[in-house]
């Protein structure tokens, strides 16, 4: 049986360097991401789905333009135009969506106008607590 031979640990070799920006989340990711945090903050996961895919489409779309002249950034499509507005945070899915679970709680749900507007602009989606046609 051959020998194995023990080797010193050295402390004069580090790790490789951390890349700078964390990996862009897929969609999967992103919706699964959102799901569990809304269950563990007690929000209605398919409200927090709802709001997530139509302000961002679950983050492919970061940056909004808005028609007032501001620009919302993010996953959550956070307003540039908010005195507590921070960038990087809007732009990261962690976050991001602490903070939007922060508001959800609030009772800030009207503050994303596809929220406040999903009946009218979005009925093929039959988003939640909308009147139903008969």
């Amino acid at each position: 049986m051959p020998q194995i031979e023990a080797v010193a640990f050295r402390s004069d070799i580090s790790a490789p360097p951390t890349p700078k920006a964390p990996i862009k989340p897929n969609i999967a990711q992103v919706q699964a991401y959102v799901r569990a945090q809304a269950i563990e903050n007690g929000i209605n996961p398919v409200i927090a789905l709802f709001i997530v895919a139509h302000e961002s489409q679950n983050g492919t779309n970061l940056v909004g333009k808005e028609p007032n002249g501001t620009v919302s950034y993010g996953y959550w499509q956070f307003n540039d135009a908010n005195p507590d507005f921070n960038y990087s945070c809007a732009m990261d899915l962690t976050c991001s969506t602490m903070l939007a679970m922060d508001w959800l709680k609030a009772g800030k749900w009207n503050a994303w106008t596809t929220w406040a507007n999903r009946c009218s602009w979005f009925p093929y989606d039959h988003p939640p607590n909308c009147p139903v046609d008969n």
